[in-house]
């Protein structure tokens, strides 16, 4: 079909990697993979830095299930794509996938100033639903690291957030967070 009605590069790139979603949620590895890498190389030769990134996190989700230092290269290059893009919002999301990388690898100092370097973009930019997400990030590494008083402060300013937005999901999830915290 997208031979005959000719999508631009972004939305052909797109389809891929929702194509490649639907693989990957099926556990269809290398069928996910080779969506992931299509929509990449759509990217880098179009030469559209957003697409290229994009899918450069979708491929290091997908290998996170199979191959931690593969997925890691694969954030790396993304971080480096993204402060390269001087696009503060995609620097800010790709510092949070860093963060999320070192978290399971249990590098917990690097996991927080990862989320703290995105926190500062994010806040500087005025947006809560990401300064939210962020601050949810920074509650839950805190209070792995048991730094039970910060995680409470972090999920405490979510939460006002969340509220704010009327976002329940995010409220549940950080308020689930703080309590944990608190308990601990």
């Amino acid at each position: 079909l997208t031979g005959r009605v000719a999508p631009d590069v972004a939305t052909l790139a797109s389809l891929h990697c929702k194509r490649g979603l639907a693989q990957e949620t099926l556990g269809r590895f290398e069928q996910a993979r080779t969506n992931y890498e299509t929509a990449l190389q759509i990217g880098q030769a179009a030469g559209e830095r957003r697409v290229e990134w994009r899918a450069l996190l979708d491929l290091a989700r997908l290998w996170g299930s199979r191959d931690y230092a593969e997925s890691r290269l694969l954030i790396d290059q993304a971080l480096d794509l993204a402060h390269d893009m001087d696009d503060p919002a995609v620097y800010a999301e790709s510092l949070n996938w860093a963060g999320n990388w070192h978290l399971n690898a249990d590098d917990l100092p690097l996991t927080i100033e990862y989320h703290r370097q995105a926190l500062a973009v994010v806040e500087r930019l005025g947006n809560p639903r990401e300064t939210a997400s962020t601050l949810d990030l920074l509650g839950l590494a805190s209070m792995i690291r048991g730094e039970f008083a910060a995680s409470v402060d972090h999920y405490d300013r979510a939460i006002a957030l969340w509220r704010r937005m009327e976002d329940q999901t995010g409220l549940a999830a950080s308020l689930t967070g703080r309590g944990l915290a608190h308990c601990s």
